[in-house]
């Protein structure tokens, strides 16, 4: 029941802020102290992986 509280909040979360915005602070996290090209590249990744899931979902359903 907790983990579906979580994922709850983490949709919220993306309805709020938008996936570029979370990628960024993902991207902050994972790689602290990094160059802005850096980071750049960590936000670009995040964001594919998380298109190709929404889209892996899409033809599976």
């Amino acid at each position: 029941m907790s983990t579906q509280r979580a994922s709850t909040s983490l949709e919220d979360f993306q309805k709020e802020f938008g996936l570029h915005q979370i990628a960024r602070l993902i991207a902050k996290k994972e790689l602290p102290g990094a160059k802005w090209k850096e980071q750049s590249q960590k936000e670009d990744e995040i964001i594919k992986q998380k298109v190709k899931r929404f889209f892996y979902f899409l033809t599976k359903s």
